[in-house]
């Protein structure tokens, strides 16, 4: 028995048509087996910046999966035309479609005020002052959900085993602040997982929160998993302090 073949390319000799096969097939074999359990959602990239001397959106390179496939998406800028009011930063993937022997997969970037639809993936979402500086990192658990010149990206879909996760910067930023306010060997077993893995799948997420808030396993909408685990901030928050009536870890909602 051989494992697959691959081509050899030798000076004077002629490339065949299962040669060329046998380079057209090893990435997409290889993806599919690295990425076939997950589900549809961001695998890599996509991450976020803003320019600030041109008020433009940046957008990193990145890989999304959708409907089963991987699809590698380029760098694109958006430039921000609106302010005051909530925009969502939109991937959107259209039906492949063939041309001149090659298939396609179009995708387009969009700034707008609507909810995704089918074949839409937000990337993150801001509401931003005129003249003010789109902050894009956090310093904070809570500044995830900072209403006004700061990205929120607890709303993104990355892909994950048995279903979409959230964002591994999240999950890290959750980690930093519990090890800062437990000793608790469950918290911080958890908060190892989160700084040392790229991907925490959801259900890894519901089970922590079941052993720290509800008792028993539960499966929670997507959204409401951070506001869990900024209850739970907020509980260890008060233990060290029993004074604290507000915790700077309660997010904002809008």
């Amino acid at each position: 028995m051989y494992n697959k073949h691959f081509p050899l390319f030798i000076k004077g000799k002629v490339v065949t048509k299962e040669a060329l096969e046998g380079l057209r097939d090893f990435p997409h074999a290889l993806a599919s087996i690295a990425f076939d359990h997950l589900s549809d959602g961001i695998l890599f990239g996509l991450s976020i910046f803003f320019r600030r001397d041109t008020n433009i959106i940046a957008v990193s390179r990145g890989a999304l999966k959708y409907n089963g496939r991987i699809i590698l998406i380029p760098e694109n800028e958006l430039a921000i035309n609106q302010y005051g009011t909530l925009l969502y930063i939109k991937l959107i993937v259209e039906k492949y479609c063939e041309k001149d022997g090659f298939e396609f997969c179009p995708i387009a970037f969009k700034l707008d005020q609507e909810d995704c639809k089918e074949g839409e993936f937000e990337l993150g979402r801001f509401c931003l002052n005129e003249n003010a500086v789109l902050r894009c990192e956090h310093d904070f658990f809570d500044d995830f959900r900072t209403p006004v010149n700061t990205l929120d990206i607890t709303h993104c879909l990355f892909a994950g085993n048995g279903g979409a996760t959230l964002h591994p910067n999240i999950l890290k930023g959750f980690a930093k602040a519990l090890l800062s306010t437990s000793s608790d060997m469950i918290d911080i077993s958890f908060a190892l997982l989160c700084i040392n893995s790229s991907l925490i799948h959801k259900e890894s997420i519901e089970w922590y929160i079941a052993k720290k808030v509800v008792g028993e396993y539960r499966a929670y909408h997507f959204e409401a998993l951070y506001n869990k685990l900024a209850e739970i901030l907020s509980n260890n928050a008060k233990k060290v302090n029993p004074t604290i009536t507000i915790s700077r870890n309660r997010p904002q909602i809008y």
